[in-house]
C-alpha cells in the first residue's frame, strides 16, 4: 500500500501540485440475512482510493475503485487537472495551516469481530427469530 500512496504523491508533485493526500480503502462486507425461513448469505470486498490535490491554490479530487498502480498514476492526473480547471474560477486561493505528514490506519471498533462468528450460528439466531415472528399471523413477511 505504501508502494501506492508514493506514486500517488510522486505524479501529483511531477504535475505542480503544492499538496496531495491519497486515502486507500479496503472494505470486507458479510451479508447474512433471512426471509420467511429462508436463508440469505453473501460476501464480498471492495476496493478503492481517492486523491486530494491543490494546484494553483484549488482542490481538486478523483478516485477510483481499481487499486493498480497505473490507476492511482491516471486518477491523480485526473485530480490535477481537476485543480487546474477549478482554480480559474477559485476567488481565492486555499491556504492550509502548517501541520506534519500523518500516516494512519482506522478500522472500526467492535467488541466481538463478526467474523470470528461462524454464519451457521448467525443464521441459527436469525432462524429463532423468524419462527417467533412467523408465529403471529399478522406477520406477513419476516
Amino acid at each position: 500500500m505504501e508502494k501506492l500512496c508514493n506514486i500517488a504523491l510522486v505524479t501529483a508533485k511531477a504535475k505542480r501540485a503544492s499538496y496531495a493526500d491519497i486515502r486507500v480503502v479496503y472494505n470486507t462486507v458479510e451479508e447474512v440475512g433471512m426471509k420467511n425461513g429462508r436463508p440469505d448469505v453473501s460476501y464480498h470486498e471492495t476496493n478503492g482510493f481517492g486523491v486530494r490535490v491543490i494546484v494553483n491554490g484549488a482542490w481538486g479530487f478523483s478516485s477510483s475503485s481499481r487499486v493498480t498502480p497505473a490507476q492511482v498514476r491516471k486518477t491523480t492526473r485526473e485530480a490535477v487537472e481537476i485543480a487546474r480547471h477549478a482554480a480559474k474560477f477559485q476567488k481565492k486561493p486555499i491556504r492550509l495551516a502548517k501541520e506534519p505528514t500523518y500516516v494512519d490506519f482506522w478500522a472500526t471498533p467492535y467488541i466481538e469481530d463478526p467474523f470470528e462468528v461462524s454464519v451457521e450460528e448467525k443464521l441459527g439466531l436469525l432462524d429463532k427469530i423468524d419462527k417467533i415472528l412467523r408465529k403471529d399471523k399478522k406477520v406477513l413477511n419476516a
